[in-house]
Order: C-alpha cells, then structure tokens, then sequence
C-alpha cells in the first residue's frame, strides 16, 4: 500500500533540551485527517515542521510520496498560527504567491485567483491589506493561499486558536468540506481536544504517560455521536493528564 507519509526511526531534539523524539515511526495515507494533540512543548509544531521540509531531520526518515522529503514541497502548504501574510502584500498579492513561484502565466493566475475570491468570499477584500482585516478574514487569506496551489497536504499548527468561537467553527467547517471534496491530507496540531475529535480521523497524542505519541482512531461507526464525542473526550482528558484511560 502506498502512503503519501512514512516516517521512520525519527529522532529530534534541541541544543541541551530534552529528546521529542525518540526512533518514532508514522505511516499516513492521501485523504486522511490528522489531529495531533499534547501540552505545549512536547513537539507537536516541531513534528509539523518536519513534515512541510522546514526542519531538517537529525534520525531517521521522512518520505512523502516515496521520496525523501529534504526540503519544502509545492505539493505540502502550512498555515502557521500567526498566519503568516507579508504585510506590504495585498489580499490578492499573498494569495496569488504560489502560483507566481510556480511562474504560472499570469492568465492562469487571474483565473484561479478570482476562482477562489469568490470561493471563499473574498473578492471585496482583495485589495486591502491584512492589517485592514479581521482575524477570521486573515485565516481566510492564508487559507486560500495555500490551497490555491492545489496541494495534497494541508499542515495547519493552531490555526484558529486566535479567533472567536463563532469565527473558529466556520473555519473548522469550512476546512472539513475542503477535506471532502478535495482528498487532501490534513494534519492539524491543536490544544483544545475538542477540535482534535472534530478535525480527524485519526489523532495523534503526545501522552507524558509514554515516551512516544500514541495513535488513537477517531471512529464513531459503534456510538451515536454524543455517546463517541463524550467517551473519546475523557479519555484524551486522562491521557493529556497522564492518568490511566480506565473506560
């Protein structure tokens, strides 16, 4: 079976700080969603930045699509938590980036960029610069700058933290309907628990009762929604605690 991640005997660490990693394997397929969930500090965005090319690994492997992945791939976008958006750029001008870098012709890059202007209802804005934008209108921007590129993976690191609740939801949704008529990867690094289990398939956790992550499947096909929402919650409650899942 072909996987668009396989990472193999991963070990990372920083200057006089402790190991994040120690020999951790992943296999990830195309379409799945991730979640990658733990306290501040155990690596969830460092693991992140691995899988965009970003870092470069100490130990060990990261294959994407069966070739070393060495640097960043045009195929692999993230949005960082801050966004990301040159600030002396307009909407359209950060949007339209990956295209540019491409070196798309520029017909193709109207075409595409009005497409999803109107896709994501931004087109009143394309003009103005971020700091003339809301929060959600800001991740909106970063949003579509990556998926303009037409990826395979999305790698999001907290990427609604910063927004209201209301704001946050239309986002999650959005990008959940992104992940259903797309097949693109996701992988989300969050803190909040309840987005992990709305966000993915599969979860990812980062357990100081274990020296590596941990995967737990996100399945509901055996509970009704509350009844897998509920028991899924505490018991990545007691795991985030360190305490013994006893459910």
């Amino acid at each position: 079976m072909n996987y668009i991640y396989e990472i193999t005997n991963l070990s990372y660490k920083f200057a006089n700080a402790k190991t994040l990693f120690s020999n951790f394997s992943l296999k990830i397929k195309q379409g799945e969603r991730w979640a990658i969930l733990g306290h501040s500090g155990c690596g969830k965005s460092t693991l992140l930045q691995l899988m965009s090319g970003l870092l470069k690994t100490q130990h060990g492997n990261i294959y994407f699509n069966e070739n070393e992945l060495l640097v960043p791939n045009q195929d692999i976008q993230i949005i960082f938590q801050d966004y990301g958006l040159f600030p002396w750029k307009t909407v359209s001008q950060n949007i339209a980036l990956p295209l540019i870098l491409k070196g798309e012709k520029r017909a193709t890059i109207e075409k595409e960029l009005k497409k999803i202007l109107l896709e994501f209802k931004l087109l009143p804005h394309s003009d103005k610069y971020p700091y003339e934008l809301s929060g959600g209108e800001r991740q909106r921007v970063a949003i579509c700058r990556a998926m303009i590129a037409k990826p395979k993976v999305l790698l999001m690191d907290e990427p609604f933290s910063a927004l209201d609740e209301f704001t946050r939801e239309i986002l999650q949704n959005y990008t959940l309907q992104l992940t259903n008529t797309t097949n693109i990867t996701t992988v989300i690094v969050t803190h909040s628990i309840d987005e992990a289990i709305k966000m993915s398939d599969k979860i990812l956790l980062f357990s100081p009762r274990y020296n590596q992550p941990i995967i737990i499947e996100n399945n509901e096909e055996k509970d009704n929604f509350l009844n897998h929402h509920t028991k899924l919650y505490l018991r990545l409650r007691k795991e985030l605690k360190g305490e013994r899942d006893e459910i």
